[in-house]
């Protein structure tokens, strides 16, 4: 299996890395609030991202020719900005746990 390392200093591979450290913060202040339904979402987001960050880092992508995987990216990354939108609106407007508006916070950024 070959691997990619241009990848990881590549605009593509620094802005999944980036987003898949958002969503671990976002992960671990949630669970220190202990929030179930907000764990869940950021904690399927980080499995998402990792999985298509592990898909491009492995060049699985080019043996995987079923899919335009550019195509399911980018609505896999619309799809997962309004979710965790839609996530930090809510955390942080029915906070009540410090930790939970700090996930709120961490999700937007």
């Amino acid at each position: 299996m070959e691997v990619d390392l241009s990848l990881l200093k590549s605009t593509k591979g620094l802005l999944k890395i980036s987003e898949m450290v958002c969503v671990f913060v976002a992960f671990v202040s949630f669970t220190v609030a202990s929030r179930p339904p907000y764990i869940a979402a950021t904690c399927m987001e980080f499995f998402i991202t990792l999985g298509f960050f592990l898909l491009y880092l492995l060049k699985l992508n080019k043996t995987s020719v079923f899919f335009f995987w550019p195509l399911v990216d980018v609505f896999n990354s619309f799809f997962a900005a309004a979710l965790m939108c839609i996530l930090s609106l809510v955390a942080v407007s029915t906070y009540t746990v410090k930790a939970t508006l700090s996930g709120g916070v961490r999700v937007t950024l």
